[in-house]
């Protein structure tokens, strides 16, 4: 687990609160980040804010897809996505997890 690459949020933190945080640090709105839109790098903002809620508050996969207004598969998707991001050291992933410690 990667806890240590985001030591800003603590695990009692609740989801909405890691989403409005990721909202701050990608500057979009939270309704945005909750909708189903797809422009820019939103996603990457999307699934930063899913792989946080699953990480640090332990949620299951069809919870945060309802948060989501998704389906569980591609929260799943989202989370390997950032995963591998930290792994291959993406840009983007790695500018948001860097802006989610300034934020707090």
């Amino acid at each position: 687990m990667n806890y240590f690459i985001i030591p800003g949020l603590k695990a009692g933190h609740s989801p909405i609160e890691i989403v409005r945080q990721i909202s701050v640090a990608s500057t979009y709105d939270v309704e945005v980040l909750l909708g189903n839109r797809r422009y820019g790098d939103l996603p990457d903002a999307r699934h930063v804010a899913m792989y946080i809620i699953k990480k640090r508050c332990g949620i299951s996969l069809v919870k945060i897809a309802e948060m989501f207004n998704t389906d569980h598969s591609t929260v799943l998707k989202g989370i390997r996505k950032v995963n591998d991001g930290i792994y291959t050291q993406d840009k983007i992933i790695m500018e948001y997890l860097r802006r989610m410690d300034e934020v707090r």
